[in-house]
């Protein structure tokens, strides 16, 4: 430059020398100073990190910089060159190093990971039970500090996955396990939730039907219920599982079970046959009172259809008869139970009239007396009888049935009593001697 005092703008960086020669009419000076001025470059800041557990170990790649600055993202900084720090818990941190000298600072930043631990795994599902296809979204709670995972579905649509929160479908009933695997570069961990997964599907129906007579036992055969609702036919109901039924009429039935679960209902359907209904026995008797000897018609009044009758007569003759509407005389005065027991293919049934024949018979008759002088007291002895005729054998009678009777005349006297009831008379008679003593015979 020709200027006295010029200003020079430094492109580069470097140290450089400068050169002056002055000059007037008596001549020229020149003056040099070597490495004068020093130019400086604007620092560049960089650096690395290496990670031991919870420690980072960092070095400093800058260049330019008289000072540096760290900011190791958990709160703390250094000013050192290359730095050692140690972190008090696993995460990602963001270090930022500023590197400075007089002609500015430049910062740069870089993330470091401290994953001292292994990881944790554990997760959890929406549902747990549920009926096919019973789909289930798992949720993955595994530590922050896993990088990874592996899944396993047995039974499941997928079986596996590696996705962190996986959707899952089961198509087929059964209890399934289920396992995730999370790892880091510290190493892995396994979890394992046995049972966890629950997955029915709705009920199969079927019965079975043993009939006896027109009694039915039938038998649940159905596959996964947990209800049952039965209809028989013949507008009877039942919600038990294996119910007993009892129909009052032949023919044939349709029969309908229907069974539930939490998944869902089935129903299944089977026509019975009721060839016979159990028989209901009764009985009228032609006459049910009388004299011996009483013959009886009896008349069999069962209902459904009996096919064999069983009697039994007491105090009749015959005892016994398999006949269905016998005769049967009764010889002895008595009340008589009369039993008929009736059966068919569905069963047997009986029944039984206590003291329903009434037999009566002829009357007993008989008497004492006490005969004192002239007077005699009788005593009616006799059984069975319903009205009573006396001759006293002098002429006398009475209707009574202990009369007393006064004699006039000593002597002997036939006395008769006809004693009668509905089934004829009988008569006793007794000769008794009567002392009568006169008034002159008194004196």
């Amino acid at each position: 430059s020709t200027a006295q005092n010029p200003v020079v703008e430094y492109l580069s960086a470097g140290v450089f020398g400068v050169t002056l020669t002055v000059s007037n009419a008596a001549g020229n000076s020149t003056t040099t100073q070597t490495s004068y001025i020093a130019v400086n470059d604007v620092p560049t800041a960089g650096f690395g990190s290496t990670v031991d557990g919870v420690e980072a170990t960092f070095t400093n790649t800058s260049t330019n910089a008289t000072s540096y600055l760290w900011d190791f993202g958990d709160g703390d900084t250094s000013t050192e060159l290359n730095p050692v720090h140690s972190y008090d818990a696993d995460d990602a941190y963001t270090v930022v190093l500023t590197a400075t000298n007089a002609c500015g600072s430049v910062t740069t930043t870089q993330t470091v990971i401290i994953a001292a631990s292994g990881p944790v795994a554990l997760f959890s599902a929406d549902a747990q039970q549920g009926c096919t296809p019973f789909i289930v979204q798992f949720q993955n709670l595994s530590s922050d500090n896993s990088d990874s995972f592996s899944w396993s579905f047995p039974g499941g649509d997928p079986a596996t996955s590696i996705e962190e929160n996986p959707l899952v479908i089961y198509n087929a009933p059964g209890i399934y396990d289920v396992s995730l695997i999370a790892t880091n570069m510290n190493g892995s961990d396994t979890t394992t939730v046995q049972t966890m997964i629950e997955v029915g599907e709705g009920p199969e129906a079927d019965f079975t039907a043993a009939i006896m007579g027109n009694t039915v036992q039938f038998t649940d055969a159905s596959d996964g219920a947990s209800s049952w609702s039965w209809t028989f036919g013949d507008g009877a109901v039942s919600s038990e599982q294996n119910p007993v039924h009892t129909y009052a009429q032949t023919g044939n039935f349709s029969v309908t079970l229907v069974v539930t679960n939490e998944c869902g209902t089935a129903t299944y359907s089977e026509q019975i046959a009721i060839l016979a209904v159990m028989p209901v026995a009764n009985f009228t008797a032609e006459t049910q009172e009388g004299c011996v000897p009483l013959t009886v018609q009896f008349v069999d009044l069962s209902q459904n259809d009996p096919t064999a009758w069983n009697w039994t007569f007491q105090g009749g003759t015959p005892s016994t008869s398999t006949e269905q509407n016998p005769v049967v005389v009764y010889n002895n005065p008595g009340e008589f139970n009369v039993t008929l027991q009736v059966t068919n293919l569905a069963g047997t049934n009986s029944l039984v009239q206590n003291q329903y024949i009434l037999v009566s018979g002829l009357p007993v008759a008989n008497f004492l007396y006490d005969a004192d002088l002239g007077v005699v007291s009788f005593t009616n002895t006799s059984t069975g009888g319903q009205t009573y005729d006396w001759d006293f054998g002098d002429g006398g009678s009475s209707a009574s049935p202990s009369p007393t009777h006064i004699y006039q005349e000593s002597g002997m006297y036939t006395v008769v009593l006809t004693v009668t009831n509905d089934c004829g008379s009988v008569q006793y008679e007794e000769t008794i001697e009567v002392f009568v003593t006169s008034v002159e015979e008194l004196a």
